[in-house]
């Protein structure tokens, strides 16, 4: 074992929202038993209790963060980077695609410089869609630039995943019980949060990644 991979034994976690969210996930697979009787994860975001959290343990997996969730497809999972051996609302999200090996592709990428950004990105068209980011960076980025209500009609519409009516109707209803609204990047910021934070992640040592962001 890497002796920098973190153990969560060792970590402190202080993030109420987090069991916020555990409990908002029940109460959607109450609301919305027909369609999305699986809760958030209809949305793309498989939810694991902390005292579940590890590391995500891909090639591609940063070894200092700690898996809150994921996707439910090829691996793909969302991380906190740990910093100061804590886990709080100030920590910085990552998501980690492990099929994300090609030139224009990266297999991290930086979403948010703390949990609420990362869950104000996910309204926009939920949270498999922020996958894009690393798999289509160049298509995927506008979406998060503009601001805009969400629809199931936007233009340029390349998610392979995009959500019914119901799925937003969903995402409307987490905003709001959360009173939060989407977040958008601008370039620059979107840039800088790559160049602030990718610094910081401790990878293994036979990986290597273009970061097309870089």
């Amino acid at each position: 074992m890497d002796s920098a991979l973190i153990q969560a034994n060792d970590i402190r976690i202080e993030l109420p929202a987090f069991k916020q969210l555990l409990s908002l996930d029940k109460e959607i697979k109450q609301r919305f038993p027909k369609d999305y009787g699986s809760g958030l994860a209809e949305l793309g975001l498989i939810l694991e209790k902390p005292s579940d959290w590890k590391n995500g343990g891909h090639w591609c997996t940063p070894l200092n963060t700690l898996s809150f969730g994921n996707t439910g497809t090829d691996g793909e999972h969302f991380s906190f980077l740990v910093l100061n051996s804590k886990i709080t609302a100030q920590s910085p999200v990552i998501v980690t695609i492990p099929d994300g090996t090609d030139v224009d592709m990266s297999a991290n990428v930086m979403l948010a410089k703390n949990f609420t950004n990362f869950l104000r990105l996910g309204l926009h068209h939920g949270f498999s869609s922020l996958v894009d980011l690393g798999f289509t960076p160049k298509a995927a980025l506008p979406l998060y630039l503009s601001d805009y209500s969400p629809t199931k009609n936007r233009d340029g519409i390349f998610l392979e995943e995009a959500l019914d009516d119901q799925g937003y109707e969903i995402l409307d209803f987490v905003g709001e019980v959360l009173e939060l609204q989407p977040y958008m990047y601008t370039v620059a910021e979107f840039i800088l949060l790559q160049q602030r934070y990718m610094p910081l992640l401790a990878m293994p040592d036979d990986y290597d990644d273009p970061n097309v962001y870089g």
